[in-house]
């Protein structure tokens, strides 16, 4: 073979080579170039990946092969360190953290991370809601220390039904997840949420454009601030205490949807909690002691305690409820603490006993380390699951303007012990 020819197989070999070993460390760095349906494309960058080390040697000559071996590893030895970086970072598009590494794989797959979607990956590929040719990208980036930002997806052109399926598990698995840029009118806003579950209709504002979608703001129609004793104003101030919706309700909320119409200049933020992660910080000696015990949700004494009176109210001076302390999850069945600060009290136990062990749960559970705070941009629209996370909103200066959009989703049954 003449040198010309051979410095070819050799080139075509390392790149082969180079190739092979970029697919089998970080998998999913080709990920995009694989059509929409097919399955596990981890598993084709794989298979691939070795596909072209196999040809790379096989181009070599017998003669060369020694040679050929030593440069392998020279080439590996140049190469590893960017790529096993690539694999650990999970390096994307978007830098680092905004790709699904093989090591993300790896520990989606085995269950181990809070972070992954539904089957174990965080980029996915589904179908444009248009109809139209070519994939979109269904990004998932974990958000610290929980919660996840779904890209990818523009929510206003429609979604189908699988790519809705996969949102919803999202939500479920991760309990919060954020959609930046969706500027939702409050039909889409309604429609979407119907399509999570039949509506709780709550409207309390009278100006509501759906009695669906609940209008929280802190304008009245004609562009003035509403007055602190204004019903509307009243339900901000309880919201800056830790809840989940609509656990005053025999049956409470499923999912919310919460959108950034017009946000304030500063605060408004929401902040979240897991209640399954607090759940799994408890000793398992203290979790044996909670299972059974049955927690009073009181709206009218939770309105109370922030300083708002409720007598003869009919929006407020709501009876009370009873709700296991510890519930199971209905579609993930994942164990957590159901509690918050309008949990009253603890069935057939005195204030002296219940107060302690409710003031601990909550601390436990809203730790500053386990705690994420959404600032909000207009257009976004956030997803909660309240069967297994706490929120709270902050307060802002009522001087500006704050117009948010909630549809909030009815249970489909009663809290389930665990």
């Amino acid at each position: 073979m003449s040198r010309t020819k051979t410095i070819l197989m050799w080139v075509m070999a390392f790149n082969f080579t180079a190739a092979g070993f970029t697919h089998l460390l970080n998998p999913g760095f080709f990920l995009p170039l694989i059509p929409p349906g097919l399955p596990s494309p981890e598993w084709l960058n794989l298979l691939s990946g070795l596909a072209e080390i196999i040809l790379g040697v096989y181009l070599l000559e017998p003669r060369t092969r020694v040679f050929a071996a030593w440069g392998i590893i020279a080439l590996l030895i140049a190469v590893f360190p960017a790529n096993v970086y690539a694999a650990l970072e999970n390096v994307g598009p978007d830098g680092p953290g905004s790709g699904p590494g093989m090591f993300h794989w790896i520990r989606c797959r085995s269950r181990r991370s809070s972070s992954c979607g539904p089957g174990g990956t965080r980029a996915m590929i589904a179908r444009r809601p248009d109809g139209g040719s070519g994939s979109m990208p269904f990004e998932i980036r974990p958000l610290a220390p929980i919660g996840v930002e779904v890209r990818g997806v523009a929510l206003s052109d429609g979604i189908e039904a699988d790519d809705l399926a996969r949102l919803r598990t999202i939500v479920v698995e991760a309990g919060v997840a954020v959609l930046r840029g969706q500027h939702l009118g409050a039909a889409e806003h309604v429609s979407l949420g119907r399509r999570f579950g039949e509506p709780e209709r709550g409207a309390f504002n009278e100006d509501t454009p759906d009695p669906d979608l609940i209008l929280l703001t802190n304008r009245g129609s004609d562009g003035r601030i509403l007055p602190s004793d204004d019903v509307r104003m009243r339900l901000v101030a309880i919201n800056e205490g830790w809840h989940t919706d609509s656990s005053f309700r025999p049956t409470p909320a499923s999912f919310s949807l919460f959108a950034a119409v017009v946000v304030p200049p500063v605060g408004g933020d929401t902040f979240f909690a897991s209640l399954r992660l607090g759940w799994e910080s408890l000793a398992p000696g203290e979790q044996a002691t909670l299972r059974g015990l049955v927690g009073i949700h009181d709206y009218a004494a939770a309105f109370r305690r922030f300083g708002s009176a409720t007598d003869g109210d009919p929006v407020f001076d709501l009876p009370v409820v009873r709700h296991p302390l510890v519930r199971r999850h209905p579609e993930s069945g994942a164990t957590s603490l159901y509690t918050s600060e309008h949990v009253m009290g603890i069935e057939g136990m005195g204030d002296e006993r219940a107060r302690p062990i409710l003031d601990r749960l909550l601390a436990v559970t809203t730790a500053p380390e386990r705690v994420y705070r959404h600032a909000f941009r207009e257009g976004d629209l956030v997803i909660w699951d309240n069967r297994s996370m706490l929120h709270r909103a902050q307060g802002f200066d009522e001087q500006h303007a704050r117009v948010m959009h909630h549809v909030r989703i009815a249970g489909t049954e009663a809290v389930i012990a665990a």
